[in-house]
């Protein structure tokens, strides 16, 4: 293999060992501050050892050295970055990384309806819906939300402060309704690693309901529901619609 792809190799193992296993928001930043300044003289160390050096086994070792000190130095800058901006974006694309979890039933009230036209809408990273009618004249919300964590501590920390609800407004003369789920994004880097909405919406039936659902990870069942306008977005997950 060639010595500069196999330090690539190394490096990327290194970033990927550091983003899915340090507890970023456990680090004072000052440590975070002399870890990135140490890693930068490393990786000047190991630069200025390849320009000076002629063995070839030497300069192996030396390029890899710098190329393993500069991806620490990037993985602590981009953790620092999250801790800031709200959290790692990917944890929906690992879904056997995500570390502990809890989990509680949904409480919502059902929202009364009588009309016969309505909007559905429904933002969610990680996400299965149910949708379906039923005999009452009133939206129903029943499910789970599972919150993951880095510690089962640390994910009912993160589960006690994500809530999950059911709000209504009238949008040009027709009822909106939207499913909306704060989670404790900001702040948590790492150790927050995202949630699991299991949901199941129950709408009256012959109501004829225009759709816009959307969510990273996850899918959609849809039946026995008069759907009008709908968009239905998903990058990994089903759609299902059923007459």
């Amino acid at each position: 293999m060639n010595p500069n792809a196999g330090a690539v190799l190394i490096a990327i193992g290194v970033f990927f060992i550091l983003i899915l296993n340090v507890q970023w928001d456990q680090i004072p930043e000052l440590v975070r501050a002399y870890s990135i300044l140490g890693a930068g003289l490393v990786c000047l160390a190991a630069f200025a050892t390849v320009q000076g050096t002629k063995g070839e086994g030497v300069m192996i070792g030396a390029e890899v050295a710098h190329q393993v000190a500069g991806a620490v130095a990037a993985a602590i800058i981009l953790g620092s970055i999250f801790t800031s901006l709200g959290g790692f974006p990917f944890w929906d694309l690992f879904e056997d990384e995500r570390g502990d979890e809890a989990s509680r039933a949904l409480e919502i009230e059902g929202q009364v309806f009588t009309g016969e036209a309505a909007m559905l809408s429904l933002n969610a990273t990680s996400l299965e819906l149910e949708l379906k009618t039923w005999d009452n004249q009133e939206i129903g919300v029943n499910g789970t939300i599972t919150v993951f964590g880095g510690t089962p501590e640390k994910a009912q920390e993160y589960l006690n402060q994500t809530t999950v609800r059911l709000s209504r407004v009238s949008r040009e003369g027709m009822p909106s309704f939207t499913v909306e789920v704060d989670a404790p994004e900001a702040g948590r880097p790492l150790g927050f690693r995202g949630y699991k909405l299991f949901v199941t919406l129950r709408v009256p039936a012959g109501v004829k309901l225009d759709l816009d659902l959307v969510c990273v990870s996850g899918g959609y069942s849809i039946s026995n529901v008069h759907v009008g306008e709908a968009s239905l977005r998903t990058i990994s997950g089903d759609v299902r619609l059923d007459d």
